[in-house]
């Protein structure tokens, strides 16, 4: 019976994400508008002026993020949730 509680134990142990909580854990993906910025090679200071990026925007308010400054300085309303 002992034999028994001792597997148990270390089976117990083992359960679990070992790095939950742990800062890095998880892979970070670009955004959507994170990409589309890239591909138009568009530097931060570019993004109000950018008309490709505006028309991006407004296909995608509802559906993908675009920072909200944008939003308003593009006077987009995008839909709630």
């Amino acid at each position: 019976m002992g034999d028994q509680v001792a597997v148990y134990n270390d089976m117990a142990m083992a359960r679990g994400n070992k790095n939950w909580g742990k800062p890095g854990s998880l892979p970070v993906e670009p955004s959507s508008f994170d990409m589309m910025v890239e591909k138009l090679g568009l530097a931060d200071e570019d993004l109000v002026q950018s008309t490709q990026l505006r028309e991006w925007a407004v296909r995608n308010a509802d559906s993908k993020y675009v920072p909200e400054r944008l939003l308003r300085a593009w006077q987009i309303t995008s839909r709630p949730d």
